[in-house]
């Protein structure tokens, strides 16, 4: 079962830091975004005013076309073919584990089913 706990730590780590990112691109701004140096900084604003036309532009862009993008697969609620097998693993194995031995006990097959 400790496997199991840490795939599920780690699945609700995933969930959380994707919540996280939702909002963080709800409230996008990218006066607030962090550069290593001005250079760079100045660099990839005029990108933006390039191809967006201005930074409020952009703004708009991130919060509202591409979020609805990136939130589309959240929204779903579907949870991937994967994660369920993980899930059910843990009681197929324990369920099998005892179907084994009453099999290698010499149980009768009406024991087994």
């Amino acid at each position: 079962l400790i496997p199991a706990y840490i795939a599920f730590h780690f699945l609700r780590l995933c969930t959380r830091q994707k919540m996280q990112l939702v909002a963080e691109l709800k409230s996008f701004d990218v006066e607030l975004a962090e550069c290593r140096s001005p250079y760079d900084r100045e660099f990839v604003f005029e990108g933006i005013t390039t191809w967006y036309g201005s930074k409020t532009a952009f703004n708009d862009y991130v919060r509202g076309p591409l979020f609805l993008e990136l939130i589309e697969p959240l929204s779903r609620n579907q949870v991937p073919a994967m994660y369920w097998c993980l899930l059910v693993t843990p009681t197929l194995t324990s369920g099998f584990e005892f179907f084994m031995a009453i099999w290698k006990g010499g149980g009768t097959r009406e024991a087994l089913l």
